[in-house]
């Protein structure tokens, strides 16, 4: 992920323009820059970018760290730095990097000032932002993602889905084509009766909406209210989720929490072998019950 983002950073029309030049190519670098006395340097050492990425993960799959972007000029390109600030917002807020089966989305978290660490005569500006996974969904019980996330596709087409859609390495959530992720919240025992052959659960699934603030709120409510107005999704297996609830919060943090909470049941066929056990079980007692006669 460190190249993809350093492709996004140095192919960027802007930073290519203003920044230094290192060996022909705009001056970014990953954790550190070279001496200023290096001779690959050409012209001027200013601006310059410094990048750290890091990024971990936990047993539950979630991830946490962040992507820290510096940026060193001389006190007079101060105003190189205020359209920087905006450039990297630009570039990198709601910005999805994908790879392998799983896709990283960027968040703005914070900018400041910062103590410069390269050259005595130059100043330090950070901007940081803040990773999310969005893992490619697979079969078995995120089959119940897969409904919901077929559904918010029927229902916009220009949403565009982590993990399930082909974007490229790397693409930027709009209000034109906002990110919608789907994520399964928890499996719980049903309050539908189980039968002999069926058994019911109750599934939470967490709809995360990731667009500028209005356009955010606006497609919240849009998808509430056409959840709201349906009571059963269809399944791949030709079952039913029957939808109990649906209810939303747009403050709530788009990449961690997600807006909007669905809670439904459906049921699941219970397996060859448990079901043989129901039947023979009903056998044995009939026939005690003809021995007591």
């Amino acid at each position: 992920m460190n190249e993809l983002v350093y492709q996004r950073l140095t192919e960027n029309a802007w930073m290519i323009e203003n920044l230094a030049k290192y060996n022909g190519k705009p001056a970014v670098f990953l954790r550190n820059a070279p001496k200023d006395s290096d001779e690959l340097w050409e012209g001027d050492i200013y601006p310059r970018i410094v990048y750290d990425l890091l990024i971990q993960s936990d047993p539950k799959g979630d991830i946490t760290g962040r992507l820290a972007i510096r940026m060193f000029c001389k006190p007079d390109q101060t105003a190189v730095w205020e359209n920087f600030e905006r450039k990297l917002i630009s570039l990198f807020h709601h910005c999805f990097f994908s790879f392998d089966n799983m896709t990283i989305g960027m968040k703005w978290l914070r900018s400041k000032t910062i103590k410069p660490e390269i050259g005595e005569d130059s100043k330090g500006y950070l901007v940081c932002f803040q990773p999310g996974a969005f893992f490619k969904q697979d079969a078995g019980n995120s089959d119940i993602v897969a409904v919901f996330q077929k559904w918010l596709k029927e229902l916009n087409d220009q949403i565009r889905i982590p993990g399930m859609e082909n974007t490229g390495p790397t693409w930027k959530a709009t209000d034109e084509n906002p990110a919608v992720y789907c994520r399964l919240g928890n499996i719980l025992p049903g309050t539908y009766n189980d039968t002999w052959e069926v058994s019911w659960l109750t599934a939470t699934v967490k709809i995360h909406v990731i667009a500028r603030r209005r356009k955010s709120i606006e497609l919240i409510r849009s998808i509430c209210e056409q959840l709201n107005l349906k009571d059963k999704l269809k399944m791949s297996d030709g079952g039913m989720f029957f939808i109990d609830s649906v209810t939303f919060k747009d403050n709530a943090d788009s990449f961690k929490d997600g807006q909007i909470l669905v809670k439904g049941q459906y049921g699941v066929q219970k397996k060859e072998e448990e079901i043989s056990k129901i039947k023979d079980v009903n056998f044995k007692e009939d026939q005690n019950a003809k021995n007591d006669l």
